[in-house]
């Protein structure tokens, strides 16, 4: 076979893929940033988010003044933030860069808003720059002492309030003895969503209790300490400001909890008095937004449960949901397939027998979205209505085939109708509401009107009504911006609106009626929480009830309630536009104020880090340095690596340089470098006999494109010479590799694995595939003829999900033609020419052939151990029992002879210092064969 031909047969299939079997880069070519210039900061976004972009950068200029304040800091130089989709309902700082990341999205939201967004993620990166003294990695290394648990309960502190949802979190898990162990709260992000919600929350909470008992002029003093070096630790630090031990703060915070909650409790029910569940959480999972069919014969909820993860934030339910739909009474449940565990609303059809969806999805730029889909449930037939529309909060006008639905472009939203049978859409005029928002739609009976919740941008919402024709909004409460009202509900009648409120700081259902003189009632007074009110055709009222971890469908019959004072808001004539003081500020006008300014974005590169390192050659210990350049938006990389032998004063270096400027991601390393080489003949009782101080020199190239789905395709060429610095203890003899070696490869991959909490010790559902061609060829320059054929995959099956045990099967082929270096068979680790085969050493088979398959069986043993040894956080233990077999042979001289092994491996998920994760496996195994014994292992 002639192989340069096969390797330029591949190339030109690659270049005849239609253009249409290409997907949508991550690298986002499309996207024309600009960087919006302020006194402080370099605020960088993309078409379509101008507006949202204005706005953060104001809030973060009001921010910046009286954050450096409270941290003891002076700013000097200009702080980078940018505003990108691909942070889906998230914010991030990083210290390196001091580089803020922003969901466009989130910043509209109510639970959070663009000030207090901002105000949150600046927090952080001022803190940074607080225990900074001298050089940028003196930041680093303060920071590694702080935990993650005060590091957000300080951001919270400084940029938010405590919400009722917050309170009403920490005030069940109090109550019911169910707070956070103190190793818990130090290494809460390794827990999952509930417990990773509770260490935000409770962490705010320990830093309010700390700050305002001690004073808030201590949060600059403890970064001062640490800064300069005066205490070691975040602890040692903190007793020192505060003059009390760590010990006996948790303590007295726990305590002033305890007194604080059974005070506020006195006389308050946990349970609507004659409520029953309808829909409990029997597995701690949350269960929310309840609603009858309009014939009353099913009930419809959003459900976590059978899903680890979902969108929690302060203590709101977001979405990231699976929708479920069972019979009136709760019972026989299925789940309904359209967008499983990515539901944030539906709504019912008329006539009960479809259900319109909103779930995230992605546009054709690979952007994330929430768009509408039809299920039918008699034929289980769903279609999209909307294309990247960001279309949320669905809801069906009675006696039509119309949905009204709200869409939110550049921190702007709009109320849209879409005709389910015509495709059509129009929007409802919106000068009613101005800047403001509206969300949690529900119709009227007759469908002549539309209730919401409706909020300016960060504030709580309050209860409105609007004409779909004239977009007319009539505002029914008023108060606090921090009292959030929403979630309304028809009562049958269409005279009332029930809907919730925390304005008592707890939660609970209220009553609107809106005929005659308007009246406001409190039907519920629970500890617990009351929300999402829905009515029945019988008229009983379903809510959701909260507990300590979950939340349950609960219904019961409503009773007129405790009559409010009440005066109705004045209503706004028809067609008034509502102005925002806030869009009247200067930075949000039509021209930029003086100090500000825009400019196209330059991918210019900066220094991130540099750092000495420590390695090694043949002749003992290296000394270097490393470097890292990049620019805000990561479109170019470059890391320069250099190091001195101490014995051998020989120089070595590396640099690497990645590109993500246009769709395809390339990169180039240059390199000079010892490494470690193995030989082609491998003893596998001295595997180290057969390892030599190799010198490798050279240059490569890859470049990759994203194909359909998760699919990507790379291509490189390598160029390397190598020589033998050191040879090895068994000699030369063994085969060792010298002279030029130049490549040329193709590797296509694919990969969809479920996401779970314990995906990384015990994936459940899903696979992993891929193949690869390599080409070396004297007609390259190369001094070595050889080709390799590879491919290999692992398919995850759950097969008890309720108890997380999963069955693996991977497998693995690879065939050498010419001089390639030997496929080597056995060991527990993998990579390069080397395929695991545990029960056996690494080398026992050796071939031009290779052929492994394995069955695994893994299943949990403790989900939560919580047991802090050192520096290391005990979190999960597994356990797996396995099968494989496999053989590495030499075509020609051998035949496939399988040896196989069984064995069974414990895996322990631990956390370094709170922060890097650390895999443990500890196994056995033994050979299949009548001389077999048992060895063990350990890897991580």
């Amino acid at each position: 076979m002639n192989h340069r031909l096969v390797a330029l047969a591949v190339a030109a299939s690659v270049c005849l893929i239609p253009r249409n079997a290409w997907g949508a880069s991550p690298n986002h070519p499309g996207r024309n940033w600009t960087v919006l210039e302020t006194p402080h900061f370099s605020v960088h976004y993309y078409q379509g988010e101008e507006f949202t972009a204005r706005r953060m950068a104001q809030a973060a200029e009001e921010a910046l003044p009286r954050l450096a304040k409270d941290f003891g800091v002076e700013v000097t130089e200009k702080i980078p933030i940018v505003v990108s989709r691909d942070s889906f309902f998230n914010g991030s700082a990083e210290p390196v860069k001091t580089r803020i990341m922003l969901d466009p999205l989130l910043a509209a939201s109510s639970v959070i808003g663009t000030e207090r967004f901002v105000a949150h993620e600046l927090a952080h990166v001022v803190s940074f720059l607080a225990l900074q003294s001298d050089l940028p990695i003196t930041r680093l290394n303060n920071l590694g002492t702080m935990p993650t648990w005060f590091l957000e309960g300080i951001a919270q502190y400084e940029a938010e309030y405590w919400y009722a949802s917050n309170d009403r979190m920490l005030r069940l898990t109090t109550l019911k003895d169910h707070l956070l162990t103190n190793t818990e709260r130090e290494n809460f992000p390794l827990l999952g969503v509930v417990a990773g919600a509770a260490g935000y929350n409770e962490g705010y909470s320990l830093t309010r209790y700390i700050f305002d008992t001690h004073g808030k002029d201590k949060i600059a003093e403890l970064f001062r300490v640490l800064r300069k070096g005066e205490e070691s630790t975040f602890v040692r630090a903190l007793e020192k400001v505060t003059g009390q031990s760590f010990v006996a703060l948790q303590a007295a915070w726990k305590e002033d909890l305890k007194k604080h909650y059974a005070k506020q409790t006195e006389g308050v029910s946990e349970q609507v008095a004659d409520s029953a569940p309808l829909i409990a959480s029997d597995r701690s999972e949350v269960n929310v937004q309840p609603r009858l069919s309009p014939d009353g014969k099913r009930l419809a909820y959003l459900t976590s449960r059978n899903q680890d993860g979902y969108l929690y934030l302060r203590g709101h339910v977001m979405g990231f949901l699976t929708l479920v739909v069972a019979d009136a009474d709760g019972t026989q449940a299925r789940e309904i397939p359209v967008g499983k565990g990515r539901v944030s609303g539906y709504a019912w059809s008329p006539d009960g027998k479809k259900l319109v969806v909103s779930a995230v999805t992605s546009n054709e730029d690979g952007e994330p979205t929430f768009d509408l889909f039809l299920h039918d449930l008699s034929t289980k037939e769903t279609r999209q209505l909307t294309e990247d529309a960001n279309a949320t909060d669905p809801a069906w006008r009675p006696g039509t085939s119309e949905v009204a639905y709200v869409t939110t472009r550049d921190g702007k939203t709009r109320l849209v109708l879409h005709d389910v049978a015509s495709g059509k859409t129009k929007q409802v005029p919106a000068e009613g509401l101005g800047d403001r928002h509206p969300a949690c739609l529900a119709w009227s009976p007759s469908g002549e009107l539309l209730a919401a919740s409706v909020y300016p941008t960060g504030e709580g919402g309050k209860i409105a009504t609007i004409d779909p024709v004239t977009g007319h909004v009539r505002t029914w409460t008023e108060g606090s911006s921090q009292v959030s009202d929403r979630d309304p509900a028809w009562t049958p009648d269409g005279k009332s609106l029930v809907f919730s409120s925390d304005r008592d700081g707890m939660q609970n259902l209220y009553r609107l009626t809106l005929t005659g003189k308007p009246t406001l009632s409190q039907l519920t007074k629970v500890y617990t929480g009351a929300t999402h009110p829905a009515f029945g055709p019988d008229g009983k009222l379903c809510y959701v009830s909260y507990r300590a971890v979950g939340s349950e469908v609960r219904a019961f019959s409503p009773t007129p309630g405790e009559a409010l004072a009440y005066q109705a808001p004045k209503d706004l004539p028809a067609g008034v536009k509502v102005a925002s003081a806030q869009l009247q500020t200067p930075s949000l006008g039509r021209q930029l104020p003086d100090a500000w300014s825009t400019r196209a974005y330059e991918p210019t590169m900066t220094n991130d880090i540099i750092m000495p390192q420590l390695a090694s050659d043949e002749r003992g210990s290296q000394l270097g340095v490393l470097a890292i350049y990049s620019d805000i938006l990561n479109k170019q990389q470059l890391g320069l690596d250099v190091r001195m032998g101490i014995m051998s004063q020989r120089f070595s270096f590396s640099a690497q340089y990645l590109n993500r400027m246009s769709a395809a991601t390339w990169g180039a390393t240059l390199y000079d470098t010892p490494t470690v080489g193995m030989a082609s003949t491998i003893d596998p009782a001295r595997l180290y006999d057969s390892l030599y101080w190799s010198h490798e020199r050279g240059v490569s190239l890859f470049g990759q494109t994203q194909l359909t789905g998760s699919q990507t395709l790379t291509a490189a060429l390598g160029l390397a010479h190598l020589s033998v610095l050191e040879p090895p203890r068994g000699g030369t003899g063994l085969g060792l590799r010298e002279g030029r070696v130049q490549t040329l490869s193709l590797a296509w991959a694919d990969q969809r694995v479920k996401g779970t909490a314990d995906a990384d010790l015990n994936p459940s559902e899903g696979y992993q595939v891929g193949a690869s061609y390599t080409l070396s060829d004297r007609a390259l320059g190369s001094d070595f003829n050889f080709s390799q054929y590879a491919a290999g995959a692992s398919r995850y099956f759950p097969v008890f999900p309720d108890w997380r045990h999963n069955l693996t099967w991977n497998w693995r082929v690879m065939m050498n033609v010419g001089e390639a270096m030997p496929l080597f068979l056995g060991g527990v680790m993998g990579g390069g020419p080397i395929t695991p085969l545990r029960g056996y050493n690494v080398g026992s088979f050796a071939g031009d052939s290779l052929a492994y398959s394995g069955l695994e069986y893994t299943f949990p043993i403790h989900q939560h151990l919580d047991y802090q040894f050192g520096p290391l956080y005990l979190n999960k233990i597994y356990a797996s029992a396995f099968v494989e077999a496999g053989d590495a042979w030499s075509r020609g001289t051998s035949a496939f002879n399988p040896h196989a092994t069984s064995g069974a491996e414990l895996r322990v998920k631990t956390a370094f210092m709170g922060r890097q994760v650390v895999i443990f496996r500890l196994g056995m195994a033994r050979k299949l064969t009548p001389d077999g014994v048992w060895g063990m292992y350990l890897a991580f």
